[in-house]
């Protein structure tokens, strides 16, 4: 079995160089180093991509995102898995649901609507100089890219993993949850006590994403 390569998508407002990605890449390079010394480490990854894409609009976000698997897409050598947090974890459930291929969300904000309707306006990350506009047009493309359980239910047997501090302020938990307890579903749900829209329990997470990535 052709071990997966991860591609990370980072939540709104930061990039590719996100702590949580680059401590996730970590891993995967240091479990690599270790295999190649001789140890016997559980390697879980090909490779952990960590790409930077724009935030002008969600389909710019994903139009980049898109080219980046396009090559790797339908190879068996290549298989892909989606790692997303926050924003990223909207954008991880949306990719893996529309290629069937299995994905994990990290505090995944999947009711995004009523957070972007609260900022609109200009905005400019912080992180990358990047200046955009969250107008009604932004949340209307946001609004095409949601599941919920009447119109747009989710395909149950494409394998998710739902990681949650049920400390976080920011997303909505319950919208998430009732989504993804599902029986008789290939979906899988990690609650950490505590922690915040930060996620405290990387290292708790990575057990976990290795324990799905070689279950799948």
């Amino acid at each position: 079995m052709q071990l997966p390569i991860c591609i990370y998508l980072h939540g709104f407002l930061s990039s590719g160089n996100s702590l949580k990605g680059q401590w996730f890449a970590e891993q995967v390079r240091q479990e690599s180093l270790s295999l190649k010394a001789g140890g016997k480490a559980l390697v879980g990854f090909q490779d952990w991509l960590t790409p930077t894409y724009p935030l002008a609009s969600p389909q710019a976000s994903l139009l980049a995102i898109e080219e980046l698997i396009r090559p790797l897409l339908n190879s068996p050598k290549k298989p892909l898995l989606f790692v997303g947090s926050s924003m990223g974890g909207f954008y991880a459930q949306y990719l893996g649901q529309k290629y069937r291929t299995p994905y994990v969300m990290i505090n995944p904000a999947l009711n995004p609507v009523p957070l972007f309707e609260a900022h609109m306006g200009m905005h400019q990350s912080t992180v990358t100089g990047e200046t955009f506009c969250i107008d009604l047009a932004y949340i209307q493309a946001l609004k095409g890219l949601m599941f919920d359980s009447v119109n747009k239910p989710l395909d149950t047997t494409i394998p998710a993993l739902l990681l949650i501090d049920e400390g976080d302020e920011l997303i909505d938990i319950p919208f998430a949850l009732a989504q993804y307890q599902q029986p008789n579903s290939e979906f899988t749900v990690q609650v950490y006590a505590g922690g915040d829209h930060a996620f405290q329990h990387l290292e708790e997470a990575w057990c976990e994403i290795k324990s799905f990535s070689s279950a799948i």
